[in-house]
């Protein structure tokens, strides 16, 4: 390794660049978390209502499933897209290729064809995907009283 890459990875400005994208992909994930307890509070709440009130029907808790599926799906990808983003500075900073202009600037990809990017690539995980479709397919299923 070269001696300005040590200096570099001392620096107080590269740490905290690091502890930033960090902080950002530890917040994404606290996120995508709360996705889940809140859907599984959410849809049991709609589900106790609507058998217990015929008013409410069932067939509505498969609405907050498929947002917080969504939202969720969103938080992953961009957690995703910090991991590549923290990993790209890394790499900058082992090839000494970082610039003085790399610190503290945090550029993520923004446009509508990449946040459906986002929410496509994380809708297609385990984490996801084995949560959600389970609940959605037993809501269905209750819909239609084969359960």
């Amino acid at each position: 390794m070269c001696e300005i890459n040590l200096k570099l990875m001392n620096e107080p400005a590269v740490m905290k660049h690091l502890d930033i994208l960090q902080s950002i992909i530890t917040r994404m994930a606290n996120n995508s978390a709360s996705c889940k307890t809140w859907n599984l509070t959410v849809i049991t709440g709609l589900i106790a209502f609507s058998m217990g009130n015929q008013n409410i029907p069932l067939w509505i808790s498969i609405i907050p499933s498929i947002m917080f599926f969504a939202l969720d799906s969103f938080y992953l990808g961009l957690e995703r897209h910090f991991i590549d983003l923290q990993k790209d500075f890394v790499k900058k900073l082992e090839t000494n290729t970082l610039k003085i202009e790399d610190i503290y600037v945090i550029k993520s990809k923004r446009s509508f064809c990449i946040h459906l990017e986002f929410i496509f690539n994380g809708m297609i995980s385990f984490s996801t995907t084995f949560v959600y479709i389970p609940i959605i397919i037993l809501i269905t299923l209750l819909c239609l009283e084969i359960i």
